[in-house]
């Protein structure tokens, strides 16, 4: 949060929200409540786009949503950008196989 103090005054600050968050209420020296939007709201496209899952692990920090692989295809995720996925057939299959050795 942000500290903004409109006069000389004692006693007069506040705390506001930081950019990317709705003030709710500010706190007349204390803590501000905020309410914060998570990313994936306006980036999820991204990870759709490639058949993957947006997480925003923290709403309150902005930049850090991230794309990571869907079922049953795996992968590290990748923050900002789609991951890199790879899909197995055998699990992806693995009930047509069922009882077989498979190898993709």
């Amino acid at each position: 949060q942000m500290c903004r103090d409109r006069s000389a005054a004692a006693g007069d600050w506040e705390c506001v929200c930081p950019p990317g968050a709705t003030t709710e209420r500010a706190g007349r020296q204390q803590a501000a409540v905020c309410t914060y939007k998570d990313e994936c709201e306006d980036y999820g496209y991204v990870c759709t786009a490639a058949r993957q899952v947006c997480e925003d692990p923290d709403a309150s920090l902005a930049g850090d949503w991230l794309c990571r692989c869907a079922r049953p295809a795996t992968g590290a995720s990748a923050q900002g950008r789609p991951a890199s996925c790879v899909l197995d057939g055998c699990t992806a299959s693995c009930a047509t196989c069922a009882g077989r050795t498979c190898a993709d």
